[in-house]
């Protein structure tokens, strides 16, 4: 079944894919729609105090590949446990530009339930936005669809995300796909004011 009213959000301009009313609204709402968001995931966000008073270059040179137990954290049974192992300290009226990989199938809602502010979703997959459910709490989130396979809506992607980095962060999942090989890092162009 087609989703209602969100199906054609992907040729909407970019004055008109959100409100400033919209953007305002979801930058407030963003605490209450984790915590719906979790409860809808059934999630337990475990926030690890591990390599706290490291740098981030000391922090990521003291990785270990070995197991850690379970006992080391507060474990849920029957919840999905997300554990944070670090999270950076960010201004917090800054808008950011989040990039992440695709590994599980509710890895989306995962990012945005740890993100400590509203990021609007880029969304590449129309037969998402229009045919799965899960896009309504997207959008209830604020997310920028486009068609990938149309050159206007991929120019005009960078046009809404500066828009919505006046005010809000971006969420973006450049690999378009899930990815469960060891991870590169990715290098965007610099976005420059349109």
């Amino acid at each position: 079944m087609k989703n209602l009213f969100i199906s054609d959000l992907h040729n909407k301009d970019v004055e008109h894919f959100t409100t400033d009313t919209g953007l305002r609204i979801r930058r407030k709402m963003d605490k209450p729609f984790k915590k719906m968001c979790n409860v809808f995931t059934n999630a337990n966000i475990i926030h690890a105090e591990s390599g706290s008073g490291l740098s981030d270059e000391e922090y990521f040179d003291n990785l270990s590949l070995e197991y850690v137990p379970l006992e080391n954290y507060p474990i849920q049974k029957g919840k999905n446990n997300i554990v944070v192992e670090r999270y950076p300290k960010l201004n917090p009226n800054e808008p950011y530009i989040f990039v992440c990989n695709h590994t599980c199938p509710e890895d989306i809602e995962t990012v945005l339930n740890i993100l400590d502010r509203n990021a609007y979703l880029i969304l590449g997959s129309i037969e998402s936005l229009q045919y799965n459910p899960e896009m309504y709490l997207s959008w209830l989130n604020g997310m920028i669809p486009f068609d990938i396979m149309d050159k206007t809506q991929r120019k005009d992607v960078l046009k809404k995300m500066c828009r919505v980095l006046k005010s809000n962060s971006i969420l973006i999942f450049p690999e378009g796909s899930h990815n469960y090989s060891p991870n590169k890092l990715v290098h965007f162009k610099q976005i420059e004011k349109l």
